[in-house]
């Protein structure tokens, strides 16, 4: 320990020299460095069973249990979503981040480095209470809000478009139950009232037809009833997240720490310095005891 400190105090001059001049390359470094502001939104997925016909129209008797919140594979679905190329793509060109990250969109390798700098100022990730914070980073503090609130009505509309996907296929799947049972009804009505018109002492044949009429209108009211509570839940614009927090324009900025660049750089200058004062005099020690010239 002594003769490090007196390695030390012989290299002093050159390691304060050293350490001076990173100091105050650091400082004027960490000046020219713009400021950078940093707005988070804070949303969860709302459970997709909020969203079905037995819930939006529940049946009298019926005990659907329904959380408010999804699970782990909604919240995986948003990140995904949150991480897709389609969101990347949206969010360049309605927010023509070429001219605003200062990227010529002409130049060869200019896809590549405006997705560089997207995501390298933007993240999507699962917080500890398994909600999902958007982060923005960006010089501008109001557009790094802005783009933080705008991500996240993409999210949603992304992610109501592929819960509502399937519920389309459902709405088609009842559409051509309604018209098939509403020809059958047709063809049962006009047979009844044919025959009644034609033979009305032939009750038992009439009565037949007519209880077969009965229990179509009764198949075909139900079908009808899911059709139309379907085509109303499509129609709705329900949101398919539930915002926590909403971005807002940061009153601070989130980076450069200027203050722990520059002593960042004094530690590491010095440790360096150091370093190299202790090899050198060990190596000169090492030539001295081997007889070896310099």
């Amino acid at each position: 320990m002594f003769e490090l400190l007196q390695i030390l105090w012989k290299w002093r001059k050159a390691i304060l020299i050293a350490c001076a001049v990173a100091t105050v390359g650091s400082i004027i470094i960490s000046l020219l460095l713009p400021n950078q502001y940093k707005s988070t939104a804070i949303l969860r997925p709302i459970s997709p069973t909020l969203l079905d016909r037995a819930a939006i129209f529940p049946k009298e008797g019926s005990k659907n249990e329904v959380y408010l919140f999804g699970g782990k594979d909604d919240i995986d679905r948003l990140l995904s979503i949150g991480g897709s190329g389609a969101l990347y793509g949206y969010l360049i060109q309605k927010h023509h981040l070429y001219a605003h990250y200062g990227i010529d969109s002409t130049a060869k390798e200019a896809e590549f480095k405006v997705m560089k700098k997207l995501t390298n100022n933007y993240e999507i990730l699962k917080n500890t209470y398994n909600e999902v914070e958007v982060q923005v980073t960006d010089k501008d503090p109001v557009f790094a809000a802005q783009f933080a609130n705008d991500i996240t009505n993409k999210i949603d509309e992304i992610n109501r478009g592929i819960i509502f996907e399937k519920k389309n296929d459902i709405l088609k799947t009842l559409q051509v139950q309604h018209n098939r049972l509403q020809q059958e009804v047709k063809t049962l009505s006009d047979s009844t009232r044919r025959l009644i018109a034609e033979n009305p002492r032939d009750t038992i044949s009439s009565g037949v037809l007519y209880k077969m009429l009965q229990s179509k209108l009764n198949e075909f009211g139900g079908v009808k009833e899911n059709l139309e509570e379907s085509q109303a839940v499509q129609q709705m614009n329900m949101s398919t997240i539930y915002i926590t927090e909403k971005a807002t324009v940061a009153s601070r900025k989130f980076k450069p720490q200027r203050s722990l660049l520059v002593l960042g750089t004094l530690l590491i200058t010095f440790v360096l310095g150091a370093m190299a004062a202790v090899f050198t005099e060990k190596y000169k020690e090492y030539q001295q005891q081997n007889g070896i010239s310099q």
